[in-house]
């Protein structure tokens, strides 16, 4: 469990963002100057983490993102804008769209929220139940909130109440970045995945399971240090380490998290990919997914050569 909280913050940006239709406001995000912009430094050049998978005449470029980031990840590298700029079709984890909770075909506020007669302090101790309300006051969540919560809702809000480094948002995250460009230019978007798909992923487990996790979670709430870490890995392109910092986030690779959160979905997009027309037929296709799925084993690349495409890295313009 302790692997799964790491996670959630990589894995839960729709998710967030449908709790904070349902439940904001109650968090706010500040924009304020990098760490590199305060010690007055210029930040070293981006080395994207962009592949070429082609096969039979498809083509897709398949970039590695970060869903939160500073200012200083826009705009990506040339290369990154270049294949996109090529590509007829977006494809992301899930589809973009402002309309997240119409998209759903499941009743969120009932998966998310206990009926009346029930409420989440009931799967704790006193003294337990004082270390949450702690970390809702010290999180400016309001208590009753938290308390009308499933366990694992409640652990969303934890994983996005974290500290993170100053200017580190959501808004600068890679995924929205192309989905907006993605719209101005009126490129159609396709999601791997459906945000039902990930909503159930969240909320696997029992509600005891469930609520030791969000113990847990409030008890070993990350460190920003550990955002930097993944940061710059990810902004150094270094592929190494950020296998590294997923197998000690995520788990083993043979650990339940790590093949539930990681490898089965990667089989699931690689099989799309490889086989779903609609991915492929006006042309290349840009593929935006989390960094943590091109790296380690059972990455999305791996099994994509393994269904017969052939795939490299692109590190300038002339490679694409």
């Amino acid at each position: 469990m302790r692997n799964r909280r790491h996670y959630l913050r990589a894995f839960t940006r729709p998710m967030a963002l449908m709790l904070l239709l349902l439940v904001a406001p109650l968090m706010t995000i500040s924009a304020q100057s990098t760490r590199a912009q305060r010690s007055g430094t210029q930040p070293p050049e981006i080395v994207p983490l962009l592949f070429v998978a082609e096969r039979d005449g498809a083509v897709f470029y398949l970039y590695g993102s970060i869903h939160a980031a500073p200012p200083e990840a826009l705009p990506p590298p040339i290369e990154v804008r270049e294949a996109f700029e090529r590509s007829s079709l977006l494809v992301t984890e899930v589809p973009l769209s402002d309309d997240l909770l119409e998209s759903m075909s499941i009743d969120v506020a009932e998966m998310m929220f206990y009926p009346e007669g029930e409420s989440l302090d009931e799967l704790f101790t006193a003294n337990e139940w004082q270390t949450v309300v702690e970390w809702a006051r010290g999180a400016s969540i309001p208590i009753e909130v938290i308390r009308q919560m499933r366990p694992w809702a409640a652990s969303v809000m934890v994983a996005e109440s974290a500290p993170t480094p100053p200017g580190f948002s959501f808004e600068n995250g890679l995924d929205l970045y192309f989905g907006n460009k993605g719209a101005a230019r009126g490129v159609p978007n396709i999601g791997l995945e459906t945000v039902d798909e990930q909503l159930r992923l969240l909320a696997a487990g029992t509600p005891s399971e469930q609520a030791a996790l969000f113990l847990e979670s409030i008890v070993n709430i990350e460190d920003s240090m550990e955002v930097i870490d993944l940061y710059e890995a990810w902004r150094a392109g270094d592929v190494d380490a950020l296998e590294q910092i997923v197998l000690d986030g995520v788990g083993p690779a043979e650990s339940d998290a790590f093949v539930a959160l990681l490898v089965a979905r990667n089989e699931n997009w690689a099989d799309r990919i490889a086989n779903d027309p609609a991915l492929s037929l006006t042309g290349p296709s840009f593929v935006v997914v989390g960094a943590a799925h091109l790296v380690g084993p059972g990455n999305l690349l791996e099994l994509l050569e393994a269904d017969g495409f052939s795939v490299r890295r692109v590190s300038s313009s002339e490679d694409l």
